[in-house]
């Protein structure tokens, strides 16, 4: 039992993933150091603390806690997160529930990934497109301005040669 332990322990502790453990009114019981890190708390400030200290807006906390009580567990639950030094990120929740006797639903449990840089890259992406389009455009819109012109001269030429001559 003591050997099964220490393996999960080591998991939880060693895991390149923020993982946590919280109760179902929102304290954390215990959380891994890649989560510290993420967030920039100390094990002392996070245990015992308001999980919605670090929502962006905390009744995002309540709509995650009604899907987890439907549904038992949700995969890439996408919530904004504040860490300590007051920056905003954007994070996936990958969570289940904790149960004790009788299936009675005592916490959450689950992992947290960062996705801030995933998200500015797309809506880079996305502006990227956008200025293609609007250049592709403006493109179209100078050829067609530029054939408009040329008919126009080429309708007043044969006017100006019989007015002054040819050349």
């Amino acid at each position: 039992m003591r050997e099964s332990e220490a393996r999960y322990r080591s998991l939880f502790e060693d895991s390149g993933d923020a993982i946590y453990i919280n109760t179902k009114e929102g304290k954390f019981i215990d959380v891994n150091q890649s989560a510290l890190d993420l967030l920039g708390y100390t094990r002392e400030e996070m245990i015992g603390m308001d999980v919605r200290n670090i929502y962006v807006n905390p009744d995002d906390r309540s709509v995650f806690q009604q899907e987890m009580e439907q549904k038992g567990s949700v995969r890439d639950y996408e919530v904004k997160f504040r860490k300590k030094d007051g920056t905003q990120m954007d994070c996936l929740l990958t969570s289940s529930t904790w149960q004790g006797n009788g299936g009675r639903i005592l916490g959450y449990q689950g992992i947290i990934r960062d996705i801030t840089k995933q998200k500015q890259l797309e809506a880079r992406v996305r502006q990227t497109q956008k200025m293609e389009a609007i250049g592709t455009l403006a493109g179209g819109i100078a050829s067609l301005c530029l054939l408009q012109v040329t008919r126009r001269w080429h309708f007043m030429m044969p006017l100006s040669q019989v007015r002054y001559g040819p050349g």
